[in-house]
């Protein structure tokens, strides 16, 4: 069922697949969501309003999409999950960024975020050229 050939990215794509599924239910779900904003935020004071509960229920379900995206990538032939590589580079790349920044300005405690979007961008990296789907490529 799953047609890429290269075992490495396989098992890149399924952590990713992984972690995805689970920020998205850590999100979509109430107490979870408070626990991590807990644990990430000096400023959140532990009282779950609704826009901050819409906006981190939005948050969750991007994750799943990225997680349904990852699978569809699983599943089909290299060629046509090109586009969804190069986004899923770039997204990670600019989350990697502001994670840097939110780190740096002192709004993360934890630098767990923000080494998981680091190990996510050059995982995707990876990905991206081992499956020879950079461009420029003669793979």
């Amino acid at each position: 069922m799953i047609k890429i050939e290269d075992n490495v990215s396989v098992v890149l794509l399924s952590i990713a697949l992984i972690f995805n599924l689970m920020y998205a239910f850590m999100h979509i779900f109430d107490p979870f969501a408070v626990l991590f904003l807990e644990g990430i935020s000096q400023s959140f004071n532990g009282e779950m309003t609704a826009d901050l509960d819409a906006m981190v229920s939005n948050v969750g379900w991007f994750f799943m999409l990225f997680a349904i995206g990852i699978m569809m990538t699983l599943i089909v032939p290299k060629e046509e999950s090109a586009v969804f590589l190069r986004l899923m580079v770039i997204a990670a790349f600019i989350t990697s960024i502001r994670m840097i920044s939110y780190y740096m300005d002192g709004q993360l405690v934890d630098p767990a975020p923000m080494v998981l979007s680091i190990l996510g961008f050059i995982g995707f990296s990876v990905v991206l050229r081992r499956l020879g789907l950079n461009k420029g490529t003669t793979l």
